[in-house]
């Protein structure tokens, strides 16, 4: 009963800050005119640090975390026609990818598992912020930052005394 409760409670938690987000905004032109130049880039994996610890802290086991370990999976950030993002990742393994409208809470099937979250994504310059709100109330933030020849992400989760900081560079088009 307490966990729906808090779930009830983070969720609203969530719909404020949309609202928030949405009304502070001076435009969405504005936030955005800095992702322009990153829009339809191939970003590879390069390095990592803390995954496998932030694997562990997610309770993955060994097998998997060894084989996620050794992936170098690449990120594609799009614009749609109707004004939507699609953020795709690729792997040897694994290809999936989210579309979402900016600040506008979705329900998010998380690879490899499927859990479903909450999730909210907002970009402000060069900045995309994707924020998770699993059932039980434990809130994941990935900040992606992008620059002319890397993306930075860099990965919280309540709970976790550590940040995951994984680098990828751009792929030659």
């Amino acid at each position: 009963m307490a966990e729906k409760q808090d779930w009830e409670e983070n969720t609203e938690h969530i719909e404020q800050c949309c609202e928030n987000i949405q009304e502070h905004s001076e435009s969405e032109a504005k936030c955005t005119e800095n992702i322009e130049k990153y829009l339809g880039n191939r970003y590879v994996l390069v390095n990592s640090e803390n995954f496998d610890e932030f694997l562990r802290f997610l309770g993955y086991g060994y097998l998997y975390r060894t084989a996620a370990l050794r992936l170098k999976p690449s990120h594609v950030l799009s614009r749609n026609p109707d004004g939507s993002y699609t953020f795709a990742m690729d792997s040897i393994l694994i290809s999936t990818s989210i579309t979402f409208k900016l600040a506008e809470q979705f329900i998010e099937k998380k690879p490899p598992d499927g859990v479903e979250v909450k999730t909210v994504i907002t970009i402000e310059g060069n900045v995309m912020t994707q924020t998770q709100l699993e059932e039980g109330g434990r809130v994941t933030q990935i900040v992606r930052t992008f620059y002319t020849d890397k993306m930075i992400s860099e990965t919280t989760v309540e709970g976790w005394d550590k940040i995951l900081i994984r680098t990828f560079v751009l792929v030659p088009q």
